[in-house]
């Protein structure tokens, strides 16, 4: 098992080097609501310097590969971008993750029987409510707890 484990982002990176799409199962919770427990992605090849904020990037780090969204990229002295990434689901931003890490990009999701394309103008707009709804029950249990 702890092979497979280590040759799993080596297969990756290899298909997404060839220009062909990767599915797989993702593990975890940290991008709960888009990307749910188990649900299959689809990971397409990406260069670092197509990827933009709001993008969820399929990135190398030192326990395997992780896909989290982009919520800043910064430019450092010589001209390379550095990105900062945090799980949907997380209050804490990963550490900086710069451009040789980035492997590819989430383009879908499948959900039971529907594929969800996570760039489409329908799921942003889902994508957008939800995050106001979030905030918007933060705001409103400090200010009732605050009151209470």
């Amino acid at each position: 098992m702890v092979d497979e484990v280590k040759m799993f982002p080596e297969l990756i990176s290899e298909v997404l080097d060839r220009g062909h799409d990767v599915r797989f199962s993702a593990p975890g919770r940290s991008m709960y609501p888009t990307i749910k427990e188990d649900e299959t992605i689809t990971v397409q090849p990406v260069t670092p310097l197509a990827v933009q904020k709001g993008d969820i990037i399929l990135y190398r780090w030192e326990k395997g590969v992780i896909a989290h969204r982009i919520v800043g990229i910064e430019k450092t002295n010589g001209g390379a971008s550095r990105f900062i990434l945090r799980g949907d689901a997380s209050g804490a931003q990963d550490e900086w993750v710069m451009p040789e890490q980035v492997m590819g990009k989430v383009v879908t999701v499948d959900r039971g029987r529907r594929c969800i394309d996570l760039y489409s103008t329908q799921f942003k707009i889902e994508h957008m409510l939800r995050a106001w709804a979030s905030l918007l029950k933060w705001w409103l249990l400090r200010n009732i707890i605050r009151h209470a």
